[in-house]
Protein backbone atom coordinates (compact mmCIF):
# COMPACT_ATOMS: atom_id res chain seq x y z
CA UNK A 1 0.00 0.00 0.00
CA UNK A 2 1.60 3.60 -1.00
CA UNK A 3 -1.09 5.45 0.42
CA UNK A 4 -2.81 6.79 -2.78
CA UNK A 5 -5.81 5.69 -4.75
CA UNK A 6 -5.94 5.19 -8.61
CA UNK A 7 -7.98 7.69 -10.20
CA UNK A 8 -10.29 4.84 -10.73
CA UNK A 9 -10.37 3.88 -7.20
CA UNK A 10 -12.11 7.58 -6.41
CA UNK A 11 -15.77 8.22 -5.92
CA UNK A 12 -18.01 8.92 -8.76
CA UNK A 13 -18.78 12.60 -7.83
CA UNK A 14 -22.48 13.68 -9.66
CA UNK A 15 -23.76 16.78 -10.54
CA UNK A 16 -27.28 18.40 -11.01
CA UNK A 17 -26.86 18.30 -14.64
CA UNK A 18 -23.58 19.29 -16.49
CA UNK A 19 -21.90 19.76 -19.62
CA UNK A 20 -17.95 19.66 -20.42
CA UNK A 21 -16.51 21.08 -23.72
CA UNK A 22 -13.65 19.94 -25.41
CA UNK A 23 -12.09 23.05 -27.40
CA UNK A 24 -9.33 25.01 -27.36
CA UNK A 25 -11.02 28.62 -28.94
CA UNK A 26 -13.56 30.58 -27.57
CA UNK A 27 -16.45 29.87 -29.93
CA UNK A 28 -18.27 27.17 -28.64
CA UNK A 29 -17.40 27.93 -25.43
CA UNK A 30 -19.02 31.68 -24.96
CA UNK A 31 -22.12 30.24 -26.81
CA UNK A 32 -22.56 27.52 -24.09
CA UNK A 33 -21.39 30.09 -20.85
CA UNK A 34 -24.26 32.47 -22.70
CA UNK A 35 -26.98 29.96 -22.81
CA UNK A 36 -25.75 27.49 -19.77
CA UNK A 37 -26.02 31.09 -17.55
CA UNK A 38 -29.60 31.01 -17.90
CA UNK A 39 -30.23 27.73 -16.28
CA UNK A 40 -29.27 25.24 -13.77
CA UNK A 41 -26.89 23.33 -15.33
CA UNK A 42 -22.85 23.86 -14.93
CA UNK A 43 -20.29 23.86 -17.28
CA UNK A 44 -17.16 22.91 -17.25
CA UNK A 45 -14.16 23.24 -20.63
CA UNK A 46 -10.87 21.28 -21.37
CA UNK A 47 -8.52 22.30 -23.57
CA UNK A 48 -7.64 18.36 -24.35
CA UNK A 49 -9.03 14.92 -24.63
CA UNK A 50 -6.50 13.68 -21.71
CA UNK A 51 -7.97 16.36 -19.68
CA UNK A 52 -11.81 15.73 -20.54
CA UNK A 53 -11.03 11.94 -19.52
CA UNK A 54 -9.90 12.46 -16.52
CA UNK A 55 -12.90 15.17 -15.67
CA UNK A 56 -14.95 12.22 -16.79
CA UNK A 57 -13.56 9.52 -14.98
CA UNK A 58 -14.22 11.36 -12.28
CA UNK A 59 -17.61 12.89 -12.86
CA UNK A 60 -20.71 12.31 -14.05
CA UNK A 61 -21.65 14.95 -16.84
CA UNK A 62 -24.78 14.98 -19.32
CA UNK A 63 -23.24 15.98 -22.42
CA UNK A 64 -19.65 16.48 -23.85
CA UNK A 65 -19.27 18.68 -26.78
CA UNK A 66 -16.05 17.62 -28.81
CA UNK A 67 -14.44 19.84 -30.76
CA UNK A 68 -13.10 17.49 -33.77
CA UNK A 69 -10.94 19.78 -35.31
CA UNK A 70 -8.69 20.28 -32.63
CA UNK A 71 -5.05 19.89 -33.58
CA UNK A 72 -3.40 16.65 -32.33
CA UNK A 73 -6.50 15.19 -31.36
CA UNK A 74 -7.69 11.74 -32.41
CA UNK A 75 -11.96 12.46 -31.63
CA UNK A 76 -12.92 9.31 -32.82
CA UNK A 77 -10.91 7.61 -30.57
CA UNK A 78 -11.37 9.74 -27.19
CA UNK A 79 -15.29 9.18 -28.00
CA UNK A 80 -14.08 5.32 -27.32
CA UNK A 81 -12.10 5.97 -24.56
CA UNK A 82 -15.05 7.86 -22.75
CA UNK A 83 -17.26 5.23 -23.48
CA UNK A 84 -14.89 2.74 -21.65
CA UNK A 85 -14.96 4.73 -18.64
CA UNK A 86 -17.87 2.98 -17.20
CA UNK A 87 -21.71 2.58 -16.90
CA UNK A 88 -21.71 6.69 -15.96
CA UNK A 89 -20.41 6.72 -19.25
CA UNK A 90 -23.11 4.69 -21.24
CA UNK A 91 -25.54 7.98 -21.11
CA UNK A 92 -23.94 10.75 -21.69
CA UNK A 93 -24.28 12.48 -24.85
CA UNK A 94 -21.04 12.64 -26.83
CA UNK A 95 -21.40 15.24 -29.51
CA UNK A 96 -18.93 16.34 -32.36
CA UNK A 97 -18.75 19.63 -33.45
CA UNK A 98 -16.53 19.58 -36.72
CA UNK A 99 -16.27 21.95 -39.61
CA UNK A 100 -17.47 20.22 -42.20
CA UNK A 101 -20.37 17.37 -41.83
CA UNK A 102 -21.75 14.48 -44.48
CA UNK A 103 -23.48 11.80 -44.08
CA UNK A 104 -20.43 9.79 -44.27
CA UNK A 105 -18.67 11.90 -41.76
CA UNK A 106 -21.46 11.87 -39.42
CA UNK A 107 -21.84 7.90 -39.39
CA UNK A 108 -18.06 7.43 -39.02
CA UNK A 109 -19.22 9.65 -35.91
CA UNK A 110 -21.89 7.26 -34.56
CA UNK A 111 -19.59 4.44 -34.98
CA UNK A 112 -17.14 5.99 -32.57
CA UNK A 113 -19.47 6.57 -30.25
CA UNK A 114 -20.98 9.83 -30.53
CA UNK A 115 -24.14 10.24 -30.19
CA UNK A 116 -24.98 13.20 -32.47
CA UNK A 117 -23.11 15.88 -35.00
CA UNK A 118 -23.33 19.76 -35.12
CA UNK A 119 -21.82 21.70 -37.90
CA UNK A 120 -19.72 25.01 -36.77
CA UNK A 121 -20.34 27.75 -37.27
CA UNK A 122 -22.65 27.21 -34.63
CA UNK A 123 -25.85 29.04 -34.27
CA UNK A 124 -27.49 29.66 -30.37
CA UNK A 125 -30.92 28.29 -31.16
CA UNK A 126 -29.44 24.94 -32.60
CA UNK A 127 -27.39 24.83 -30.12
CA UNK A 128 -30.19 25.15 -27.30
CA UNK A 129 -32.29 22.53 -29.58
CA UNK A 130 -29.93 19.86 -29.25
CA UNK A 131 -29.06 20.74 -25.73
CA UNK A 132 -32.61 20.24 -24.88
CA UNK A 133 -32.67 16.86 -26.07
CA UNK A 134 -30.31 15.38 -24.12
CA UNK A 135 -31.17 17.38 -20.85
CA UNK A 136 -34.55 19.61 -20.73
CA UNK A 137 -33.50 23.57 -20.53
CA UNK A 138 -36.31 25.77 -19.10
CA UNK A 139 -39.52 26.02 -21.12
CA UNK A 140 -39.21 29.60 -21.94
CA UNK A 141 -35.99 29.39 -23.80
CA UNK A 142 -37.07 26.44 -26.02
CA UNK A 143 -40.65 28.01 -26.58
CA UNK A 144 -41.78 28.38 -30.54
CA UNK A 145 -43.69 31.93 -29.96
CA UNK A 146 -42.28 33.61 -32.63
CA UNK A 147 -42.81 38.09 -32.32
CA UNK A 148 -45.72 39.81 -32.50
CA UNK A 149 -45.63 42.50 -35.12
CA UNK A 150 -45.20 45.44 -33.35
CA UNK A 151 -41.86 44.28 -31.74
CA UNK A 152 -41.11 43.10 -35.03
CA UNK A 153 -41.56 46.16 -36.69
CA UNK A 154 -39.38 47.68 -34.07
CA UNK A 155 -36.56 46.02 -35.27
CA UNK A 156 -35.67 48.52 -37.65
CA UNK A 157 -35.68 51.44 -35.25
CA UNK A 158 -33.16 49.05 -33.16
CA UNK A 159 -29.29 50.62 -33.19
CA UNK A 160 -27.42 48.35 -35.39
CA UNK A 161 -24.97 47.32 -32.90
CA UNK A 162 -27.96 45.62 -31.42
CA UNK A 163 -28.26 43.59 -34.28
CA UNK A 164 -24.57 43.12 -35.21
CA UNK A 165 -22.20 40.32 -33.01
CA UNK A 166 -19.11 42.45 -33.59
CA UNK A 167 -16.80 40.09 -31.77
CA UNK A 168 -18.07 36.89 -33.67
CA UNK A 169 -17.41 39.63 -37.03
CA UNK A 170 -13.78 40.26 -35.79
CA UNK A 171 -13.57 36.42 -34.73
CA UNK A 172 -14.05 35.25 -37.90
CA UNK A 173 -12.52 37.70 -39.69
CA UNK A 174 -9.61 36.85 -38.45
CA UNK A 175 -9.93 32.81 -39.07
CA UNK A 176 -10.91 33.71 -42.56
CA UNK A 177 -8.28 36.27 -43.74
CA UNK A 178 -8.67 37.47 -47.17
CA UNK A 179 -11.72 35.47 -47.87
CA UNK A 180 -13.80 37.38 -45.49
CA UNK A 181 -14.65 40.32 -47.67
CA UNK A 182 -15.29 38.17 -51.15
CA UNK A 183 -17.48 35.90 -49.41
CA UNK A 184 -19.45 38.94 -47.38
CA UNK A 185 -19.86 40.26 -50.81
CA UNK A 186 -21.17 37.21 -52.29
CA UNK A 187 -23.74 36.90 -49.49
CA UNK A 188 -24.86 40.51 -49.79
CA UNK A 189 -25.64 39.69 -53.47
CA UNK A 190 -26.99 36.14 -53.27
CA UNK A 191 -29.18 36.48 -50.16
CA UNK A 192 -31.79 39.00 -51.45
CA UNK A 193 -32.90 36.53 -53.55
CA UNK A 194 -32.44 33.55 -51.03
CA UNK A 195 -35.10 35.33 -48.90
CA UNK A 196 -37.61 35.82 -51.87
CA UNK A 197 -37.34 32.15 -52.76
CA UNK A 198 -37.84 31.40 -48.22
CA UNK A 199 -40.50 33.58 -48.55
CA UNK A 200 -42.48 31.73 -51.39
CA UNK A 201 -41.99 28.44 -49.33
CA UNK A 202 -43.07 29.80 -46.91
CA UNK A 203 -46.20 30.91 -48.32
CA UNK A 204 -46.38 27.17 -50.15
CA UNK A 205 -45.75 25.92 -46.78
CA UNK A 206 -43.00 23.82 -48.13
CA UNK A 207 -41.14 22.39 -45.24
CA UNK A 208 -38.14 20.66 -47.01
CA UNK A 209 -37.41 23.81 -48.58
CA UNK A 210 -37.50 26.23 -45.96
CA UNK A 211 -35.41 23.78 -43.65
CA UNK A 212 -32.79 23.79 -47.01
CA UNK A 213 -32.80 27.38 -47.55
CA UNK A 214 -32.39 28.32 -43.52
CA UNK A 215 -30.26 26.22 -43.02
CA UNK A 216 -27.59 27.92 -45.28
CA UNK A 217 -28.98 31.52 -44.32
CA UNK A 218 -28.46 31.09 -40.56
CA UNK A 219 -24.58 29.70 -41.20
CA UNK A 220 -23.30 32.42 -43.27
CA UNK A 221 -25.30 35.33 -41.63
CA UNK A 222 -23.46 34.35 -38.50
CA UNK A 223 -20.22 34.89 -39.90
CA UNK A 224 -20.61 38.50 -40.80
CA UNK A 225 -22.01 39.24 -37.38
CA UNK A 226 -25.78 39.13 -38.07
CA UNK A 227 -27.14 36.94 -35.05
CA UNK A 228 -30.60 38.01 -34.98
CA UNK A 229 -30.79 36.81 -38.57
CA UNK A 230 -28.90 33.34 -38.02
CA UNK A 231 -30.95 32.58 -34.74
CA UNK A 232 -34.29 33.56 -36.58
CA UNK A 233 -33.48 31.55 -39.14
CA UNK A 234 -32.35 28.80 -37.01
CA UNK A 235 -35.75 28.59 -35.65
CA UNK A 236 -37.44 28.73 -38.81
CA UNK A 237 -35.23 25.48 -39.68
CA UNK A 238 -36.72 23.54 -36.60
CA UNK A 239 -40.12 24.33 -37.06
CA UNK A 240 -39.47 23.05 -40.90
CA UNK A 241 -37.77 20.11 -39.88
CA UNK A 242 -40.26 19.30 -37.60
CA UNK A 243 -43.53 19.83 -39.82
CA UNK A 244 -44.56 22.65 -37.21
CA UNK A 245 -45.52 25.19 -39.44
CA UNK A 246 -48.06 26.64 -37.88
CA UNK A 247 -45.84 30.38 -37.33
CA UNK A 248 -43.33 29.99 -39.62
CA UNK A 249 -44.87 32.96 -41.39
CA UNK A 250 -44.42 35.00 -38.29
CA UNK A 251 -40.94 33.77 -37.54
CA UNK A 252 -40.34 34.49 -41.50
CA UNK A 253 -41.70 38.11 -41.00
CA UNK A 254 -39.23 38.41 -38.33
CA UNK A 255 -36.05 37.09 -40.46
CA UNK A 256 -37.19 39.84 -43.17
CA UNK A 257 -37.53 42.60 -41.06
CA UNK A 258 -33.90 41.65 -39.25
CA UNK A 259 -32.45 41.22 -42.56
CA UNK A 260 -33.95 44.28 -44.30
CA UNK A 261 -32.15 46.33 -41.30
CA UNK A 262 -28.70 44.33 -41.15
CA UNK A 263 -28.17 44.12 -45.19
CA UNK A 264 -27.13 47.89 -45.43
CA UNK A 265 -25.28 48.04 -42.39
CA UNK A 266 -22.96 44.93 -43.94
CA UNK A 267 -23.02 46.80 -47.35
CA UNK A 268 -21.60 50.03 -45.23
CA UNK A 269 -19.40 47.67 -43.71
CA UNK A 270 -18.05 46.41 -46.87
CA UNK A 271 -17.37 50.05 -48.51
CA UNK A 272 -15.12 50.94 -45.72
CA UNK A 273 -11.54 51.49 -46.91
Amino acid sequence: MTGKSDASDLPLRTRNRSILLVDNKCFLKRHLSTILSKTDITFADAETCSEALRFCQRTATNIVFIDVNIAYVDAKNTATQLRALGPHMEKTALIAVADKLDRHLIAGYLKAGFTAAIRKPIIEASLIQLINKYTSLPAHMTARTPLDDDAIYAIMDTDEDALLNHDIAKEYRTLLKDRYEPLMENFLSASPDLMGELGEAVVCKDAQQIAALTEKLKSVSLIFGAEHVSNTAAKLEILAQDQDLEHASQFFKELHMSFERIHPVLVKQLQKP
